[in-house]
């Protein structure tokens, strides 16, 4: 069974720049897993006279999976091994039908039990949102 995971990286301060580097990195980190896909959601069409909403959706990221269940645990070791370099003071939420999960500063331990309840509601057909 094949799957779609959402990314979204919440930027802590204000440079689109360096959000849109960090992203990129994310991005080609992840792409050393067998994933199907990865690329940024398509934007609404913006309003006559305003900037295009694609530069809203640069911290958004979407990976396809070939197979949920095997790749979901390491794409998830893979974000938290981003967000946890030092240059990367992010919060990342991981949407995957309808359970999500929020990975921020929490420490190792908290954020291994982050992970194992949301493998463990992506398992189980009807729970919601995990994460602190």
């Amino acid at each position: 069974m094949s799957g779609q995971l959402r990314i979204e990286v919440e930027q802590l301060d204000e440079d689109f720049e360096s959000l849109q580097r960090s992203v990129n990195t994310l991005r080609e980190d992840l792409l050393l897993l067998d994933v199907e896909n990865i690329y940024h959601p398509p934007a609404d069409p913006a309003p006559p006279n305003t900037r295009s909403a694609a530069a809203d959706l640069v911290n958004v990221l979407v990976v396809t999976l070939p197979a949920v269940t095997p790749l979901l645990e390491r794409v998830l070791h893979v974000v938290k091994d981003w967000q946890s370099r030092p240059e990367m003071p992010h919060s990342v939420f991981i949407e995957i039908g309808n359970k999500r999960i929020k990975l921020s500063n929490a420490d190792a331990a908290q954020q291994r039990q982050l992970i194992d309840a949301f493998l463990g509601a992506c398992a189980a057909p009807h729970r919601d949102e995990v994460g602190s």
